[in-house]
């Protein structure tokens, strides 16, 4: 069976409806062009052949008939002019029947104004941590370059973009999709692609200050107090190791096999290891 071919847009059909158009339309002006070509040598020829008086006496019907296929070679000249005309529009046009804007309702201004001052379990919900460590994290990416440029064009809030990228963090299947989350925050689709690789870009320049590996003087620290709470024989050890399974929603594209794990689903591995009685210092997956 024979893959069927693409179909043509309604902005390709009226296209090629109007070079087909005006297709004829040139055809019938060369037509009525040579038509009048001939008139005139008929024309000449007759005088030259017949020199008799009457032959230089034109008829009423021949004027008529003249006049009536400069009229209609001028109709068509005018309509081709039209056509292209048209077709000049046309290939400057992208979409030729617009749809009415969208109504856009933000929920940006309820969750971080009214719920993060009043109902933080709402806000909890809404974006899956406290207002506390929302501002704790906004505080650490909102001065980062990526949000800054020479344009004049107006800037989001980037509270409004770091609350767009958790709210679309926290979802998945159908309720994570561009369009719901773009509904969401009342923005336009290329808004929340743009405030994600924004903010996510923001939070990858935390790496080298967030994790990284503890000094001399904090192991030395991290044993002594593991001799402390336990015995002198553990008083090597002062890392603490923990991992959890993330699931994932489906199978990863690239080397999908590896994410399949001991409980017979697609998974990361993420893997915690800190000195103990110090903060978390580096993570791994």
């Amino acid at each position: 069976m024979l893959p069927s071919m693409p179909s043509l847009t309604p902005h390709e059909q009226l296209t090629c409806l109007l070079v087909k158009y005006a297709a004829r339309l040139m055809s019938a002006c060369l037509s009525d062009m040579d038509l009048g070509l001939l008139s005139d040598s008929d024309s000449s020829s007759h005088s030259v052949c017949d020199p008799s008086p009457q032959s230089c006496i034109a008829s009423p019907s021949d004027d008529s008939q003249t006049e009536g296929d400069d009229t209609s070679h001028s109709m068509c000249i005018q309509s081709l002019h039209h056509v292209y005309g048209f077709l000049h529009a046309m290939a400057r046009t992208c979409v030729l029947f617009p749809n009415p804007p969208v109504p856009k309702v933000s929920q940006l201004e309820l969750v971080l104004v009214s719920l993060h001052l009043n109902h933080p379990l709402r806000f909890c919900r809404n974006l899956r941590i406290s207002p506390s460590t929302f501002d704790s994290l906004l505080s650490l990416i909102e001065n980062d370059e990526v949000f800054f440029s020479d344009s004049n064009n107006y800037q989001m809030p980037q509270a409004y973009q770091f609350a767009m990228l958790l709210f679309r963090i926290r979802h998945f299947s159908n309720a994570a999709s561009v369009a719901s989350i773009a509904q969401w925050a009342g923005c336009s689709e290329g808004t929340v692609h743009l405030c994600s690789r924004w903010c996510m870009t923001a939070i990858m320049h935390l790496h080298s200050r967030a994790f990284a590996r503890p000094t001399v003087a904090e192991i030395a620290k991290a044993k002594a107090w593991v001799a402390s709470q336990s015995c002198r024989a553990w008083c090597k050890g002062y890392c603490m190791v923990d991992g959890t399974l993330v699931k994932l929603e489906d199978k990863p594209g690239h080397h999908g096999k590896a994410y399949f794990d001991r409980k017979s689903q697609y998974s990361l591995n993420v893997q915690v290891c800190h000195p103990l009685h110090f903060s978390l210092l580096l993570i791994d997956s």
